[in-house]
């Protein structure tokens, strides 16, 4: 995601991005999974049109996502750019990246985080 996307659309677009490139999915199967040709996909990702929310809804189906993970968006750009790589990634994976921040962290397995010692 880059600091010049201003609309939402102009962030779900760079979200599908990512998905896709971390998914490695090709756009034409992802538009034939949503119902729409390659064309129109390649437009919309292009900013020519923008995509009805049924539309935004079944294209974050296809990454196993919700409509609100693909709208959602933090506002520190680290964060952004790791939940966005998480969300792309299958379960197994996803499992194995939360167990890696809970030994980083100090974190118990399944545990709640410790407090920063400037949360106090």
């Amino acid at each position: 995601m880059t600091p010049s996307s201003n609309t939402i659309e102009d962030r779900a677009r760079q979200r599908i991005r990512t998905w896709i490139a971390v998914t490695r999915i090709k756009q034409a199967t992802l538009a034939e999974k949503i119902g729409k040709n390659p064309a129109w996909l390649s437009r919309y990702l292009s900013g020519e049109h923008d995509a009805e929310l049924s539309t935004l809804e079944r294209i974050a189906t296809v990454f196993g996502q919700s409509l609100q993970a693909l709208l959602d968006v933090p506002a520190d750009v680290a964060e952004v750019r790791f939940i966005e790589m998480f969300r792309a990634l299958p379960s197994p994976s996803r499992t194995t990246v939360v167990r890696l921040l809970e030994d980083l962290t100090g974190t118990p397995r399944g545990g709640r985080m410790p407090r920063r010692r400037d949360e106090s």
